[in-house]
């Protein structure tokens, strides 16, 4: 990959982190937002945080797991010995 790419790329995915602190999402769309920011007029730090950047967090563990998982499942199942079709 193109360093410049990278770079791009990179900056991209910490500014969105740092404009989803900043911002959290004030009319959330899942039950689970709700959670931090439903009726309450004064919202921890904490809380907007966790409120705001749970997806970036859940979707970044989830694609980890998903090429660890199928890494795994590549060696184990799929590859065979160099030697199995001699």
């Amino acid at each position: 990959m193109n360093k410049k790419l990278r770079l791009i790329l990179i900056a991209s995915i910490i500014i969105t982190a740092i404009l989803g602190f900043a911002f959290p999402n004030p009319h959330p769309h899942i039950q689970f937002h709700g959670i931090f920011t439903s009726n309450v007029i004064f919202v921890s730090i904490l809380d907007s945080i966790v409120a705001s950047t749970f997806d970036i967090f859940f979707g970044f563990t989830g694609c980890v797991l998903i090429i660890i998982v199928s890494k795994w499942l590549g060696h184990k199942w799929l590859m065979k010995d160099e030697e199995y079709y001699d």
